[in-house]
């Protein structure tokens, strides 16, 4: 990059959490901001950050044309920085990296990394290999077995994962993870023709250690706890900064050390609230949901890693400390969450709203003043769920986007 010009990055997602989180990260520290989303109603296209917005999607283009679009965008403003949010666009950019300017940096992980972190079942091995704890699992073909060798192998409750979240070959849909409870549940998953991974189910919560890494070295760190996650797995809606777990931080590090990992990944786990003992669950080795809360509390991920990738320079003391009890809240999700929890517990999780009148609270989406937005994203969740938000929302129904001078 030549001395005194402004940087170019070009981000690639659709979501209010990652995706918002690195425009609004890069946009602050001083980079022109470029976003090719597959949502052209993301509320994320209104923040102030971005210059230009590009709209690509698996709906519209092929595989193989949406990332000629890609390509030819690239070579058009010769981007300093490239940034993925998710595997829909990071495997096809991987496939291609050595066509891409010379001056152009890739944000994705090295190749030991990707193949491993990526892939569901090589993670775990990796982890048994660190002694890191891992639920018992194995890998099946789901059309040679029936749901009761597996019940009597790993209990009633047990967990099917594919290997990975997107297959390289089908990323217009995203694989899901199931919690099986019973048979009529385990005859809905459709047998594919590749293996998965099927895993004792761990009862506990969710908590995530979230790292920037330079050749296995870890130079940020972020510990966090889910306060709120849907019963049949999924994210968290609801999430809280809290002090590292030395022992998981120690696992982490050991983890990147093994793969020689350069990137940023948050990896998480789950544990058990009566013993206290955790396991491993997966690792998400590129920008995650929670990466708001990790902001919020001023441990800078996507800048860090984009400054590294431009000048080579990493922090000149690890960062890991941070502000723990703070809070931070995906909005429509925790609005469904809600809505499943029932009165009894709704009506807790209301309560918990007012944290964010005491400073100790934000909403992955909005940064105060929230105007119309806010009234925008509740009048589409009302309208999704009871129909009746054009009743209730006449002024903000069929009001564009407002875009306040703080996002």
């Amino acid at each position: 990059m030549q001395q005194g010009r402004t940087p170019t990055a070009l981000i690639l997602g659709e979501d209010t959490r990652s995706f918002l989180s690195v425009i609004r990260s890069l946009g602050k520290a001083g980079y022109d901001v470029h976003v090719v989303c597959y949502d052209r109603t993301s509320p994320a296209l209104a923040s102030r950050y971005i210059k230009i917005a590009k709209y690509y999607n698996y709906q519209a283009y092929s595989q193989a044309q949406w990332l000629v679009a890609v390509q030819q965008l690239i070579a058009r403003y010769r981007y300093d920085v490239i940034i993925p949010c998710d595997e829909r666009a990071i495997y096809p950019l991987w496939s291609v990296k050595d066509t891409l300017p010379a001056n152009t940096q890739l944000a994705i992980a090295n190749d030991r990394a990707l193949d491993v972190l990526f892939d569901k079942w090589k993670t775990k091995q990796l982890a048994l290999s660190c002694d890191v704890p891992v639920a018992k699992g194995k890998l099946v073909q789901l059309s040679d077995t029936h749901y009761d060798a597996l019940a009597e192998e790993f209990g009633e409750r047990f967990v099917i994962k594919p290997l990975q979240s997107f297959d390289e070959n089908g990323l217009n849909k995203r694989q899901n993870v199931s919690i099986v409870h019973q048979a009529s549940d385990f005859n809905q998953i459709p047998a594919g023709a590749e293996p998965v991974m099927v895993e004792a189910f761990f009862s506990g919560y969710g908590e995530g250690v979230s790292v920037f890494s330079v050749d296995g070295e870890i130079h940020m760190a972020f510990s966090h706890r889910r306060e709120a996650e849907p019963k049949h797995g999924g994210g968290s809606s609801y999430r809280q900064s809290v002090a590292h777990d030395p022992a998981q931080l120690d696992a982490v590090m050991a983890m990147c050390k093994a793969t020689h990992f350069t990137g940023v990944a948050m990896f998480e786990f789950r544990r058990d609230p009566q013993t206290q003992a955790w396991i491993l669950v997966e690792v998400n080795a590129r920008f995650w949901g929670s990466l708001p809360l990790a902001c919020y509390c001023g441990v800078d991920f996507p800048a860090a890693y984009a400054h590294f990738l431009l000048t080579g320079e990493r922090p000149v003391t690890p960062v890991l400390t941070y502000p723990v009890n703070r809070y931070a809240r995906a909005l429509t999700a925790d609005f469904y969450q809600l809505r499943r929890d029932g009165i009894r517990d709704g009506l807790h999780r209301l309560i918990q709203y007012g944290r964010i009148g005491l400073g100790k609270e934000r909403i992955d989406s909005f940064i105060w003043p929230i105007p119309c937005r806010l009234s925008k994203r509740l009048a589409a969740f009302f309208h999704k769920s009871h129909k009746v938000s054009a009743a209730v929302f006449p002024s903000y129904s069929n009001t564009a986007v407002c875009v306040p001078s703080s996002v």
